[in-house]
């Protein structure tokens, strides 16, 4: 029964992400979690589901590849789940270039993930781009990427790559940092 999957995709991923938070103060975990709840609504098979909860724990966590397969062996899908985490995962390195080279060749990545990969990274992307974000110059750079990385991912579900190019159009949420002087 691949819900045996998803469970562990989504114990993996809380272990993985434990202690990590989002610029906006939450727990990380959070962020996987709607991911995957966007994934289950849209009716995406199991495999898709759990790589909703795995997709940032190779690029932001102390788990390669095959600490992943390792991880989630026994579980019925283990290979297609992995899979299609490498497909959303960034391959740029620090010594590939600057910023704007290295978000290019993660695009050339991404241009060759299945219809699936595609749709979860939509999925990340809405999710991320619905975000608060306290750094106004920050936001501009990252809606900018976005902006750029959208149209490589054209072949994802349409209702997922809908989501994500509506929540891109309707710009950033800059929320001011408070000061208090003391």
């Amino acid at each position: 029964m691949t819900c045996i999957l998803i469970e562990k995709a989504k114990l993996i991923s809380r272990i993985a992400h434990r202690g990590q938070t989002r610029s906006v103060g939450e727990p990380y975990f959070e962020h996987p979690c709607r991911v995957a709840n966007a994934a289950v609504v849209l009716g995406c098979p199991d495999h898709v589901v759990a790589a909703s909860y795995l997709h940032d724990v190779i690029e932001d966590c102390e788990i390669n590849a095959e600490e992943l397969t390792r991880l989630l062996s026994d579980a019925p899908l283990t290979v297609p789940t992995v899979d299609l985490v490498l497909e959303v995962t960034n391959v740029a390195k620090p010594s590939d270039g600057n910023r704007a080279v290295r978000m290019g060749i993660n695009r050339d990545h991404l241009a060759k993930s299945s219809l699936w990969g595609a749709t979860l990274k939509c999925f990340d992307i809405t999710d991320n781009l619905s975000s608060d974000f306290y750094d106004a110059q920050w936001a501009r750079i990252y809606f900018a990427e976005k902006e750029l990385e959208l149209p490589v991912l054209k072949h994802a579900h349409p209702t997922a790559w809908d989501r994500a190019y509506a929540v891109l159009q309707s710009g950033p949420t800059v929320v001011p940092v408070k000061v208090s002087i003391d």
